[in-house]
């Protein structure tokens, strides 16, 4: 019955973990057609890695620096999985951090520098930033001319590196909005 960022993440040191994602992921891809499949990545606090030993064994095997090297060798590993379905993944800009896995496209969130830098790094992005797009906020926070007016492509883009940039997208949170906002 609460929401918010919790230190209880999958382990990445478990093969476990992989195999039953693997299987949900599976279900999933059963149930959308579409070839991309968005796996978040936000908002993933490394604590509880930096304290397992399972993962910090992982990490000694895969020889990876830090947890940030772990979430992109773990977002790598089930990206590899995916494309092996014929599937693309998506994940907010977080998963920037210790390097993109190799097909990954960026969903910028946290305004357009993850966009830029995905696109700078050879991947595609979709730019929904908080100000623009998230509307879940109070109507007051968020006005419609702004949003309509709003371009998805960072102005400090090349002309070919503006075709990386997919388009934008609104997010409505129901964690923040009541239902019967969303309803009407």
């Amino acid at each position: 019955h609460t929401w918010g960022v919790f230190e209880d993440v999958f382990c990445a040191g478990r093969d476990e973990t992989f195999t039953m994602l693997e299987e949900v992921l599976e279900e999933v891809m059963a149930l959308f057609p579409s070839t991309y499949i968005h796996v978040g990545g936000d908002e993933v606090p490394k604590t509880r890695w930096s304290a397992c030993s399972r993962c910090m064994d992982r990490m000694q095997q895969e020889q990876l620096a830090d947890t940030d090297a772990l979430q992109s060798w773990f977002l790598t590993r089930i990206e590899g999985f995916l494309a092996s379905r014929g599937r693309k993944l998506i994940g907010w800009d977080e998963i920037l951090d210790g390097g993109l896995p190799p097909r990954a496209t960026v969903q910028s969130w946290r305004g357009m520098d993850g966009a830029v830098a995905a696109v700078r790094s050879g991947h595609d992005a979709i730019v929904s930033p908080t100000s623009h797009a998230y509307f879940d906020y109070a109507l007051r926070s968020i006005y419609l001319e702004k949003v309509y007016g709003f371009n998805p492509i960072p102005s400090d883009l090349k002309s070919i590196e503006q075709e990386r940039i997919l388009g934008g997208e609104c997010n409505m949170w129901t964690e923040r909005a009541p239902q019967s906002i969303i309803e009407s």
